[in-house]
């Protein structure tokens, strides 16, 4: 493998490629001081409230914002695949026939913003490069950078180079993971990660798969490997009501925690607003109902915390 070599305004890199939909600057909520957050597509769990559609498949998509179309109706002449079409005054789209398509030439002629492509290759050299433009935000604030998604553990290549290049560049560094993934991978990334951000969603592994697609023996197996390896873990719980946040999957969540060592909770309210955005690629959310935390549900799960010597704070 290459050495990464700083130019006057590139980085050489090795040039292995990953999936990646968003690259967020001047984040504060996702690891120490100010950092830059890389959302990696794919991820191997449904969670029934996923606000992230787009962060589940690792292939390309296409993405329509309805309200935004103009209805000049240019993407539909333009479709190969005859996946889009006219619709009342607007515009409607079979968007499974949009995977066959590499080149979105429906995109290229959209001249209100409606039509956009969610996810592009990057390769590690190209991520990096976008990265040291923070680099003194990190060394002034503490900082650094937090691989997310999606499940950066499913593209364990990409996100392995990556986080050896950011520890060549003595940056720090986070990956945010559901914690579904071979012990082979986890192992792999452990000496070049400083921070776990670890998913505990729900405790009980039927009711885990039941929501989630997948039992969670093997999350709990890895989250109890990085924890034993002495790195840093911080439990990110998501707060939905009726399913995560009932007395005995907050209480199980503790006691898995006391049992490995694990100090600290952060908690995620449950975000309405993600239901809209399924739309926009074509699906449905599953879980389609109206709920905001008060402050006093929050505060009151996160006493329940601190009083089983638990550190709790909001994602």
């Amino acid at each position: 493998m290459l050495e990464g070599v700083q130019g006057s305004d590139k980085i050489y890199l090795p040039l292995t490629k990953g999936q990646i939909f968003d690259i967020q600057h001047y984040a504060v909520h996702d690891g120490p001081g100010i950092r830059t957050l890389v959302f990696m597509k794919g991820c191997p769990l449904r969670c029934e409230w996923c606000c992230n559609p787009e962060s589940q498949v690792a292939s390309v998509q296409l993405r329509y914002i309805v309200f935004e179309c103009m209805a000049d109706y240019a993407c539909v002449e333009a479709c190969p695949y005859h996946s889009a079409y006219k619709y009342g005054h607007k515009v409607a789209f079979h968007f499974n026939r949009c995977l066959s398509c590499d080149n979105k030439p429906c995109v290229v002629l959209c001249n209100s913003g409606a039509l956009m492509v969610c996810g592009k290759s990057y390769t590690s050299g190209e991520v990096l490069d976008i990265v040291m433009k923070d680099f003194d935000f990190y060394r002034n604030s503490g900082g650094g950078v937090t691989f997310t998604g999606g499940e950066p553990l499913a593209q364990p290549a990409f996100l392995k180079e990556m986080l050896q290049e950011c520890k060549k560049k003595k940056i720090h560094t986070a990956i945010e993971t559901c914690g579904y993934a071979s012990a082979s991978d986890v192992k792999s990334i452990l000496p070049f990660t400083d921070l776990f951000l670890y998913d505990i969603k729900i405790a009980d592994s039927k009711l885990h798969k039941k929501y989630t697609g997948k039992p969670n023996v093997l999350i709990l197996e890895n989250l109890a490997f990085i924890a034993s390896s002495g790195k840093q873990v911080i439990v990110r719980l998501p707060l939905v009501p009726g399913i995560t946040d009932t007395n005995d999957n907050l209480q199980q969540v503790a006691e898995i925690m006391a049992g490995l060592g694990i100090k600290e909770i952060n908690i995620e309210p449950y975000n309405p607003l993600g239901e809209e955005k399924y739309l926009e690629y074509g699906c449905t959310a599953k879980l389609q109902f109206k709920y905001i935390y008060t402050n006093k549900k929050l505060n009151d799960i996160a006493s329940y915390f601190k009083g089983k010597g638990i550190t709790c704070l909001p994602a």
